[in-house]
């Protein structure tokens, strides 16, 4: 919950709460668009951002929640969150990197 806190007080908050683009929660395959922090279902994919888990959205989504998320979705998640980062800062941040080689 902290880094998507952090991202939010920052001004590149996530979009966990369902479709960016329909509202729905994603059931299928899962997109994540870089460029807006947003998450997408497969109806509503246009091209833009790349395919993730759906479990690493759940697990973001949790977490953001303060609710349980298992280590592999952690793990995966914590991996998002970095290419996040690293795409929008233009930086890559190293401790993201060592909490990934913990988990």
């Amino acid at each position: 919950a902290f880094l998507t806190d952090a991202l939010a007080l920052s001004g590149y908050a996530l979009t966990l709460s369902g479709c960016y683009s329909c509202g729905k929660e994603p059931t299928g395959k899962v997109f994540f668009d870089t460029y807006s922090g947003s998450f997408l279902c497969e109806d509503c994919f246009g091209g833009k951002g790349r395919e993730i888990k759906h479990s690493t959205f759940e697990a973001l989504k949790n977490a953001s929640l303060g609710l349980p998320v298992s280590p592999d979705g952690a793990k995966d998640a914590l991996r998002l969150l970095d290419y996040y980062i690293s795409n929008k800062a233009d930086e890559n941040i190293s401790s993201l990197k060592e909490l990934d080689n913990l988990l």
